[in-house]
């Protein structure tokens, strides 16, 4: 599976890259830090799953979210967040996210989500 990460961070950017790399659900990992690049890149990558984070410093995340779902309305959205209350898990999933993750607890799902949004594809981590 082809995933992008849309993240403003090098730090953590990085981080979940190296474990999504390390996934055996994942072929390709991609990494983009600004809105625009990320919209090319899903119109020539055509990733299953994106990874963003809610909030970003170019646009309104929920803009983003759905600039990125007109790119390629296949992929799956799974939005990272350290807001975690059920209003605002609302909105996002109501704008069209397949998935929002509180980053501050559920961090340790997000490969699970990730592997679990692609039909037929196991889950793990390479040894």
């Amino acid at each position: 599976m082809k995933v992008l990460l849309l993240e403003r961070s090098d730090l953590v950017s990085s981080r979940i890259a190296t474990l999504l790399a390390n996934a055996e659900c994942v072929d390709l990992v991609e990494t983009a830090i600004a809105i625009e690049e990320a919209v090319r890149m899903m119109k020539c990558l055509q990733p299953e799953v994106v990874v963003m984070e809610a909030v970003l410093p170019d646009e309104c995340g929920l803009q983003t979210l759905t600039r990125l779902k007109g790119a390629s309305a296949a992929s799956r959205l799974v939005v990272m967040s350290a807001e975690s209350s059920e209003l605002f898990r609302r909105r996002w999933l109501e704008a069209g996210a397949d998935h929002l993750l509180d980053i501050s607890t559920q961090a340790d799902e997000l490969l699970k989500t990730i592997c679990a949004s692609t039909p037929g594809n196991a889950c793990g981590a390479a040894t």
